[in-house]
């Protein structure tokens, strides 16, 4: 016997403000439930039992992200965008306008006084359909809650011929079983389509113009090259990493949301800075020319902000969906690949990564990709 559940769909609905949304251009959910269990040992005898520890479950969302819109009930560009703007930290439109309105821990509320109520929390709502019942229009979809989940992980990545993808990962202690309060028709008739235009961001929208790079990666990459007024740089994948690690104080005799599931993550408090990296793969048309030296200041503090041109929800061009890892990125390692006798073209990989917990992905209309830059006195 064979079950199968065919997954229709992925709502997210954050603690702030409390709205439920559907996650537009997923591309695959995966799972993982950790029950991990202790040996108790009884002195004198051979035998011994087992007690569970607190159990982690992870979620991990791939989607394609899409051009700004100005939708309330699901979610088409970064998420992360579209949570703080529903906050009301920043306009949907423009985006962050400070360094101050776009610096990530204030952002996310990420529990630096170790209260459940300043972390950002989500729950995700997993639907699905047992194959069973795949063909019955009239049956209930069903659900799995993975209830209290904090985000541990986001990533955006896009190559040459693919489509700006945006990972994400979840993590919490408990899953509940959903009410069965989806229908099918919303799903399978496409009502969670209202009309807006949407259209997935590519390779070809890269903005090389407003994009900023280290100055030691465009010494290899540019090479002065220009195909219909557009710089060929040879960058083949770009991508960039927000981590995020917990710590929780103990509560001795108490396991925090085993009873009460809105206390899973009391007394959690994010672990300060936060990893954040950004990598550029590329076909080597020339080699190094910086000298890499062994002293402590080898390389100094490099910007990075890569630009994409999108449109409006309307069709409409001027829009742009910017990530902006502000100026204190240093480069962590060099990696050389290919150039066999296979005949495979010589690619690098320099990575970047920075402590200053700068990670600002946003979409703005206006043009203005200075603004949300630290100036000298900002400290935080």
């Amino acid at each position: 016997m064979k079950i199968s559940y065919y997954c229709q769909g992925l709502t997210l609905t954050p603690s702030r403000p409390g709205s439920t949304y559907y996650l537009d251009g997923v591309q695959s959910v995966g799972s993982d439930y950790d029950l991990a269990s202790t040996e108790v040992k009884d002195t004198g005898r051979s035998q011994s039992a087992r007690i569970y520890l607190p159990t982690n479950n992870s979620l991990t969302v791939d989607r394609i992200i899409s051009n700004f819109t100005d939708e309330t009930t699901r979610i088409t560009g970064p998420l992360l965008h579209y949570i703080f703007s529903a906050n009301s930290l920043y306009s949907a439109a423009t985006g962050p306008t400070t360094y101050k309105l776009g610096y990530f821990p204030k952002l996310h509320g990420l529990s630096l006084t170790g209260t459940s109520s300043d972390i950002l929390q989500y729950d995700l709502e997993l639907i699905y359909q047992e194959e069973s019942t795949i063909l019955d229009a009239s049956r209930a979809i069903s659900s799995l809650k993975f209830m209290n989940s904090l985000l541990t992980g986001i990533s955006y990545s896009i190559s040459t011929l693919g489509f700006l993808r945006e990972g994400t990962t979840f993590t919490g202690r408990n899953i509940e079983i959903g009410s069965g309060a989806y229908t099918k028709s919303p799903i399978t008739t496409g009502e969670f389509n209202d009309g807006k235009f949407i259209k997935t961001i590519r390779a070809h929208h890269f903005d090389t113009i407003n994009s900023v790079f280290p100055s030691e990666l465009l010494e290899v990459i540019d090479n002065n090259t220009f195909v219909d007024g557009q710089e060929v740089l040879g960058l083949t994948e770009i991508s960039a990493d927000l981590g995020v690690e917990y710590s929780r104080q103990g509560d001795q005799g108490k396991w925090l949301g085993s009873t009460t599931s809105s206390e899973s993550n009391l007394w959690a408090v994010a672990q300060i800075p936060f990893p954040i990296s950004c990598s550029f793969t590329f076909t080597a048309r020339k080699s190094i020319d910086t000298a890499i030296k062994n002293r402590q200041d080898n390389f100094t503090n490099q910007p990075i902000r890569l630009v994409f041109k999108c449109y409006n929800h309307d069709g409409s061009p001027g829009n742009y969906f910017v990530i902006n890892l502000g100026t204190k990125n240093y480069l962590e390692s060099i990696s050389i690949t290919g150039g066999s006798t296979d005949g495979s073209l010589v690619e690098y990989t320099y990575k970047y990564v920075n402590s200053n917990n700068d990670f600002l992905i946003y979409f703005t209309n206006t043009g203005n990709f200075t603004a949300v830059d630290q100036s000298v006195t900002e400290k935080y």
